[in-house]
């Protein structure tokens, strides 16, 4: 063959790679997927990079409830608005049933992680300094919206206090920041406990108010 080129251009792919640092990800929780036979680390790297879209994937543990020997229950997270929702099901499914991957034994479940709600009825103190008077209300709700974000994010991630309140007081890019931030609650210090969703879904967190 002295020389060959394309005679059609394909639409592209959804599994490819943006840049350097998604494909050392990529390839991180590749090797992952080889760990063992059958653990769980294995089955969540596998499942992670059976489709981009993937942001998120969860397996039961033994003695968790809902465990089942013999049974590999996995959660996986896509965002909401994802085309084609059923389609990674789908590709999750057959890349943890393939017989080359799967030991003998185990018998895949995959499903989608649910969405716990919670009603967290407490109240931020958040401290500013006089020159960021009136812009408190915005940005606290910006903040409270980027966090709730994170939590939609992480399979099993609970609301924590200290974390939001973190994120309240660190300096944002326009140079913004408060002085204080804790729960009217808090006492010696000590946070409220975090707050966590049902085992293997998301938690989205509604009543949390401002002062």
């Amino acid at each position: 063959i002295a020389s060959a080129s394309n005679t059609t251009i394909t639409a592209g792919g959804t599994d490819g790679f943006g840049d350097d640092d998604t494909y050392r990800q990529w390839l991180k929780t590749q090797i992952q997927s080889f760990a063992g036979c059958g653990t769980y680390l294995a089955y969540e790297a596998r499942a992670k990079n059976a489709d981009s879209r993937v942001l998120d994937v969860y397996v039961l543990k033994q003695g968790e409830p809902g465990y089942q020997k013999g049974k590999v229950k996995i959660y996986i997270l896509t965002n909401p608005d994802t085309d084609l929702y059923n389609e990674v099901l789908f590709l999750v499914r057959e890349a943890c049933r393939d017989p080359a991957f799967r030991p003998v034994g185990d018998f895949v479940e995959v499903s989608y992680a649910g969405v716990t709600t919670q009603d967290i009825n407490a109240t931020l103190q958040i401290t500013y300094p006089m020159k960021f008077y009136g812009l408190g209300v915005e940005r606290n709700n910006r903040i409270l919206a980027e966090y709730k974000r994170l939590l939609s994010q992480q399979i099993n991630k609970p609301f924590k206090f200290d974390e939001l309140c973190s994120m309240l007081t660190a300096k944002d890019a326009d140079g913004i920041y408060a002085l204080d931030a804790k729960p009217t609650t808090l006492t010696d210090n000590a946070y409220p406990e975090p707050i966590y969703p049902v085992l293997g879904s998301t938690l989205n967190v509604t009543s949390l108010a401002f002062s």
